[in-house]
């Protein structure tokens, strides 16, 4: 019986069967992730604890793919917020830490955040059971990657030993910022499998972000983001994210 359950839900997490404007709540409580091993989403979190959460969402994914943390649950909201809180990432804040101990720390991030993208996608196919989830994880991948920035910012200002050892690295900053941006505007294309309310919140996102740092862009770089929104606006219904492509695109 219990493996019949298991070929069920998974043919439903692949196939996206499930409506996304009803799509059943079938997360576990806090106290059901509690059992198996996740870490107290009410205290602020590390990498250790994101490592652990990361082990019990794998595992879980594997023998009931529909209960993951979902955005906005009474039953598991709590956990989903707290994957993607910027809490976590208030160490950048921390004066009392060096820049060069923050930059180590925040390298970590971009991993964590491809890894719960990754347990989050649907891989085989484009409709996505966790579309407004992913649309979060998206987002908090482009926080991290500009925080990588603005840290990159004040260290190659820094006088610090240590920070001056790390200033060679601005270019795999930049670049690792664009790879996030490149990912995100891949899935985007794939319209039909987020709700349009989603993507233009995320459009509103990225339009910001690459009007903060086009300066530093070179050209291959602008014409790369430019073919990318060119298929965003191709796949796209709504007015507003064709229109706020476009006139991204004429300022690149």
């Amino acid at each position: 019986m219990w493996k019949y359950y298991i070929i069920i839900v998974g043919v439903l997490f692949l196939t996206g069967s499930c409506e996304k404007s009803g799509k059943k709540d079938l997360s576990l409580s806090v106290e059901g992730y509690k059992k198996l091993g996740m870490p107290d989403p009410s205290q602020i979190w590390k990498q250790s604890d994101y490592r652990q959460a990361y082990m019990v969402l794998s595992q879980l994914k594997s023998s009931q793919p529909l209960s993951l943390p979902q955005k906005g649950s009474k039953k598991s909201g709590q956990y989903f917020d707290r994957l993607v809180s910027l809490e976590n990432l208030s160490f950048l804040q921390d004066e009392s830490i060096p820049l060069h101990e923050r930059a180590y720390r925040i390298q970590s991030y971009i991993l964590i955040e491809n890894d719960l993208a990754d347990i989050y996608t649907n891989i085989y196919g484009e409709d996505q059971y966790y579309d407004n989830e992913l649309i979060e994880l998206y987002l908090f991948g482009l926080i991290i990657t500009q925080e990588m920035l603005d840290l990159s910012y004040k260290i190659n200002e820094s006088n610090d030993a240590q920070d001056r050892q790390m200033q060679s690295g601005f270019g795999s900053i930049q670049y690792t910022y664009l790879t996030m941006l490149s990912y995100i505007l891949d899935n985007q294309k794939n319209s039909a499998a987020y709700r349009i309310e989603d993507l233009e919140r995320l459009t509103d996102s990225i339009s910001s972000s690459v009007l903060k740092n086009k300066e530093w862009m070179e050209a291959s770089a602008r014409e790369r983001l430019k073919d990318q929104m060119n298929l965003v606006i191709d796949n796209v219904s709504s007015k507003h994210i064709k229109n706020k492509y476009l006139k991204l695109i004429e300022v690149l």
